[in-house]
């Protein structure tokens, strides 16, 4: 399981979904003017920001040589203002004459026209994410000699009537260490048919199949919404119309290490969405532990 790093923009949207207002990506802000995909499309008022992507990168890390002539991995951390991954990486990459297929399509975003030397193909960016088995979950969190142990949090007759914590004379609010956690575990399972993609990928656009080395991953909210289907021209293709993400902002950043080639079965990525809160203390009717 992963932890994520919010962005600032990710944090922006949030605020403004809280409040039930509208809200515009700032210039530079949106991972459609990168590559130049509808990133002057018109969006209504009814149309919803919605977190259903990931992007992935394969340049979130850093191969340093230590004393001993060995070489360690490193996780180059992102910034809360990046918009973007390190090295943007395709989930999927097709010959301009053999386009995915409108149903596997459907499970991807972000379209681009990748030219390889006199070559060109359609990248896929974004990934959908499957939230069907994501369950939004409160914990306690207490940890008793260096143990933590986390328990379902349920609120009680206290919640609603809430006793003010116990301060010292300067004003301090004393803790326990314990603390509640709020998140969302999405689980994302690579098939190896996905990890072949990945090394396909690698293997048409740096001819190596080793630059299949995943280190970055990126949460994507964006617009859904259907737009026409472009050629190799970037022309509209008459009758034919697809689902791409819209205004497509990166809301948090995962380190992850994931090198293809050495493990083709399977991948299994936990990420980890919400935000950990320590609770006061020692006062226990602040809050208590479910069952």
């Amino acid at each position: 399981m992963y932890s994520s790093i919010p962005t600032e923009a990710g944090m922006r949207l949030a605020i403004a979904q809280t409040y039930g207002l509208p809200f515009t990506p700032q210039p530079l802000e949106t991972l459609n003017e990168i590559y130049h995909i509808y990133d002057t499309a018109q969006v209504s008022d009814t149309d919803t920001y919605q977190a259903q992507w990931i992007a992935i990168g394969n340049r979130g890390h850093q191969g340093i040589v230590g004393a001993d002539n060995e070489v360690d991995i490193l996780e180059r951390p992102h910034r809360i203002t990046d918009g973007s991954l390190y090295g943007m990486f395709p989930w999927i990459i097709r010959p301009v004459n053999n386009d995915l297929p409108p149903t596997v399509r459907d499970g991807f975003g972000l379209r681009v026209l990748i030219q390889v030397g006199s070559s060109k193909y359609w990248g896929y960016y974004l990934r959908r994410l499957d939230l069907s088995s994501t369950v939004i979950q409160s914990k306690v969190n207490t940890t008793t000699n260096g143990v933590t142990v986390s328990q379902p949090y349920v609120p009680n007759q206290q919640t609603l009537t809430p006793q003010p914590p116990v301060m010292d004379n300067n004003g301090i609010v004393v803790t326990d260490g314990s603390s509640i956690t709020v998140n969302a575990l999405n689980i994302t399972t690579l098939s190896a048919n996905d990890i072949a993609e990945l090394i396909n990928v690698a293997t048409i656009l740096y001819s190596d199949p080793n630059r299949a080395f995943l280190t970055e991953v990126a949460v994507v909210s964006g617009i859904r919404k259907s737009v026409n289907l472009l050629d190799a021209s970037l022309q509209p293709i008459s009758g034919q119309a697809y689902n791409e993400c819209l205004r497509a902002i990166c809301i948090n950043f995962t380190p992850i290490m994931f090198p293809a080639v050495y493990n083709q079965d399977q991948f299994v990525l936990t990420l980890d969405l919400g935000t950990n809160v320590p609770l006061f203390g020692p006062d226990t009717a602040v809050v208590q532990t479910g069952n």
